[in-house]
């Protein structure tokens, strides 16, 4: 096959020509292919980062959602030991051993609420991780498999 020998500058003055049609019959072929190609992986890749931010933005909203609901709960919980504790000071002599299993056993059920809270937090964390590997693969393949489709 013969080829012209052309600099940069030349290559770039012809290429921005919209209104010049320069390549021969067996390169245009390859050109277009070319142009065609890049589009599909342009609108792959467009498609894969809607996907992945799509799912970080419901990551978010779930995780938002589960910081307001603790969040919540932990007030409440303030709230009512709190007032557990104005109660305690002026009862402090009669009622000082059940008081203080009431209170423990408020603060038990908040440390098993925030270790809940945390647990789900993994999972959230590792699930997220575990979407965007995946993804990662299938983009990974996708590649793998038009780079051997074009070969």
């Amino acid at each position: 096959m013969l080829g012209i020998k052309l600099s940069d500058v030349e290559y770039d003055l012809l290429n921005s020509r919209k209104d010049l049609h320069w390549y021969c019959g067996k390169c245009e072929n390859k050109v277009l292919k070319s142009i065609h190609l890049d589009k599909e992986i342009e609108q792959k890749l467009e498609n894969f980062w809607a996907k992945v931010e799509d799912r970080l933005a419901q990551f978010n909203h779930d995780v938002d959602s589960v910081t307001q609901s603790t969040n919540a709960k932990i007030q409440s919980l303030e709230v009512i030991l709190t007032e557990m504790r104005t109660d305690m000071n002026k009862n402090k002599h009669e009622a000082y051993g059940q008081e203080m299993k009431a209170v423990q056993a408020k603060v038990d059920a908040l440390n098993k609420e925030l270790e809940r809270v945390n647990a789900r937090f993994g999972e959230i964390d590792v699930s997220l991780q575990k979407t965007v590997e995946k993804q990662q693969i299938n983009f990974r393949d996708i590649m793998k498999d038009q780079l051997e489709q074009e070969m």
